[in-house]
This record gives C-alpha cells, sequence and structure tokens, in this order.
C-alpha cells in the first residue's frame, strides 16, 4: 500500500479541506499528516495517523496579513527545508500532497518524491484576473502607487498594478532562487512557482477563476471541510419573521474589522448567529453564539453571511445559494474576494453606513433563488471525485 503524506498550511480552513480529501480515500491508500500541535487532536478525530511539525506558522500569517515579505530570506528558508527534509526521511512517504507549502516543493525535488500540490486559483501564474486593492498595500508603497496612477489612465491602471505585482513577487522570490541553484534544482522565477508540485490540483471553478491551460493543472473545484462527526450538536435557532444572518470570521478574520458591527443593532432586523471562535467575541445584543457548526447543517436556513472572505467559507454557503459580504483580512483574501464580487455571488463591504442596507439587497437576491441556480459549482462531493481520479491516475503513471 502506498504512503501518502498531507502537509496543509496551518490554518484550519487548510487541515480541514485536506482532511475531506484524506477521508474520501478509503482505504486505498496509507494517509499520514504532517501538522502543527494545533491541529494534532483535529486530525486524530478523523482517525489519521500523524506527526508534529515543529514549525509555527502563526507568525507567517501575520506577516502574510501586513503584506510582509520579510520572512523570505535564505536563512529562514534554509531552516523550513531542513525541517520538512528531516521530517520526509523519517516518514518515508511514496507522494506528497501540500496545501499551500511554500517549502513542501523544495524538499520533495531534492528527495526526489512526487509531489502533488492543492493551491487556490488565484494564487498561481495561470489565473490573469488578479485585482489588487491599493489599501491592502504597506503605506510607502501605496502613497508610491497614488502617485504614479495619476499619470496612467484610469484604463490601463489595473494592468500596471498587475504588471507591478509580478515585478515585487519576482523580487520577493530571488531568495528560493538562490537557494535552489546552491542546492542544485530546477530554476524557478516566481513565487507563486514555489507553490506548485509536479501536478497542481486548482481549488476555485474555472467559471469564475478562468485559468491558461496547462499540462500540470488539474481543476478540482472547491474543497471545504464537509464531515459531519457531532450528530447531536445543538443547532441555532432559526426565526421565520427575521432573515437569518451569520457572521463568521472563520481562523484567519481580522476581529478589529468587525467590531463597527457592535454598533449597528443588527438584531432589530435580523436573527444574528456568531459562528466560530473569533465571532464569539463580538458584543452584539441578542445574537446566539456558537463555536462550531456544520455549516452544511444551517445553509439552507441562511439568508446571508458576513465574512473574511475566507474561501471555504464562502464556498460552503454557496452551495446552498446563499451570499456573503465580505471584509478581507489580508491581500489573498482580497483577490479572491474580488472575483466573488465581479461574479455576482457577493460583494466586498467598504462602508459601515451602507451595510444594512448591503444585507437587505443580498437577501433579496438570496430569496429570489437566483444564486442557487449555480450552486452546483460549488459541490465538494464533485471537487472529491475528481480529486480522486486525477490522484489515482497520477499514482498509476509514477508507479506502474
Amino acid at each position: 500500500m502506498r504512503r501518502l503524506l498531507f502537509i496543509p498550511f496551518n490554518l484550519l480552513s487548510h487541515v480541514g479541506r485536506c482532511v475531506t480529501l484524506a477521508k474520501s480515500l478509503g482505504n486505498e491508500l496509507e494517509v499520514i499528516f504532517l501538522i502543527s500541535p494545533s491541529y494534532a487532536k483535529f486530525v486524530e478525530r478523523h482517525d489519521f495517523t500523524y506527526y508534529l511539525n515543529s514549525n509555527d506558522e502563526s507568525d507567517l500569517l501575520k506577516k502574510i496579513k501586513q503584506f510582509d515579505f520579510s520572512w523570505i530570506n535564505e536563512e529562514n528558508i534554509k531552516t523550513n527545508f531542513s525541517d520538512l527534509i528531516k521530517n520526509l526521511e523519517k516518514i518515508k512517504p511514496d507522494i506528497v500532497i501540500s496545501d499551500s507549502n511554500i517549502f513542501a516543493s523544495l524538499a520533495c525535488e531534492y528527495l526526489d518524491i512526487p509531489h502533488i500540490s492543492l493551491v487556490n486559483t488565484y494564487m498561481t501564474q495561470y489565473f490573469n484576473e488578479r485585482h489588487t486593492d491599493l489599501s491592502y498595500l504597506n503605506f510607502a508603497l501605496r502613497a508610491f502607487l497614488k502617485i504614479l496612477f495619476k499619470l496612467i489612465p484610469e484604463e490601463k491602471r489595473n494592468f500596471t498594478l498587475s504588471m507591478g505585482e509580478n515585478i515585487f513577487l519576482k523580487k520577493f522570490h530571488l531568495p528560493f532562487k538562490t537557494v535552489r541553484k546552491e542546492l542544485k534544482l530546477t530554476t524557478k522565477e516566481h513565487l507563486f512557482e514555489e507553490y506548485e508540485g509536479e501536478m497542481v490540483f486548482l481549488l476555485d471553478p474555472s467559471e469564475i477563476f478562468p485559468i491558461e491551460e496547462n499540462h500540470k493543472v488539474k481543476v478540482i473545484g472547491p474543497v471545504y471541510y464537509d464531515i459531519n462527526v457531532q450528530s447531536d450538536e445543538e443547532l441555532p435557532t432559526f426565526s421565520e419573521n427575521k432573515p437569518n444572518i451569520v457572521i463568521t470570521l472563520g481562523s484567519s478574520g481580522d476581529l478589529r474589522k468587525f467590531l463597527f458591527l457592535e454598533k449597528l443593532n443588527l438584531s432589530e432586523k435580523f436573527n444574528v448567529i456568531l459562528l466560530g471562535d473569533l465571532a464569539c467575541r463580538l458584543n452584539i445584543d441578542k445574537a446566539q453564539k456558537f463555536r462550531y457548526v456544520n455549516i452544511g447543517k444551517i445553509s439552507n436556513a441562511t439568508d446571508a453571511v458576513i465574512c473574511h472572505g475566507g474561501n471555504g467559507t464562502v464556498y460552503s454557503f454557496l452551495r446552498s445559494g446563499v451570499p456573503s459580504i465580505m471584509i478581507p483580512t489580508h491581500i489573498e483574501q482580497y483577490w479572491f474576494s474580488y472575483q466573488i464580487q465581479k461574479s455576482g455571488l457577493g460583494e466586498i463591504y467598504k462602508n459601515e453606513k451602507y451595510i444594512v442596507d448591503m444585507l437587505e439587497k443580498w437577501i433579496a437576491i438570496r430569496r429570489s433563488g437566483t444564486l442557487t441556480k449555480i450552486s452546483d459549482l460549488f459541490d465538494v462531493d464533485k471537487s472529491i471525485a475528481k480529486f480522486k481520479s486525477y490522484l489515482l491516475e497520477f499514482i498509476k503513471n509514477k508507479f506502474n
């Protein structure tokens, strides 16, 4: 039996979707996780063997949120590479599947281990419609671009910004390029290339995130945690007289950006449900609080969502035709949220003055049934079926 190792990024959304995929494999492969101590019990609860990864990626996430790339330096890359090599030599996997792990490509190539990467489409070079909001950049860069944009016609600004973005991402990649040269590995030119294995499984529907065709890319579609492990869990009470709204920050939202909701007396017009540890810290009068509820159990009764723009959250609700008002925390969430807004499936929050109007607008759209017509795009079961098919084909080609 082949040994398959999952290496997810240290966030519940990433760990959860890897668990969803791993559960689908049954006994066809020996599945193991390399996981941080934070999520060891979560993985264990699903009966998977795991090894602990000592690297704490919480500091990395904080820097990503601030568009801070100082963590990309030769010393840090070599440290993470060395740690991962030690784990891989100990675990001895036949195949590695990484989820948004920027160091896995280096280590797997060095040890010649077949490697598949799970990546969101907007974190690749195959997607050309990425849109960046200047407010997510640091002050100096934002000030420079504002001056520059005064000299550029409006219709060319996004193209110019995209070009500049790629220049920066190539610049930030230079330490990786140096390390690759020292290790005599394949040359790569762009930071996003470090997320790529021999095969890349993209986790967004191509109807929303169109891509350039490439031989190493397979579009799987949305994958999110969708496993019911608590059949007797307590569920929210839904109202028949008021619209039901869910507020959630997932595992990576910024609570500070949601505090304005405390001032709005939302419970006067809506039945408010706070979902998740971060959301439960909000002080909203008469709101119901739940640290965990399977979204699949509540989405059909939900009219709208206010969230952080995490793809797992947005897709989980869109599966039932529920739109999201998104308050992104960092640039990656903005890239995703912008495309959801562009596709008419939700909206990025801009001003607290209009949040109630936004809710009422999207509740009306939800109740019209418009979004339900495309809900199949977000069917995790279809994504899992594609994942299994492509994975087994990859294994067959590698080992037969």
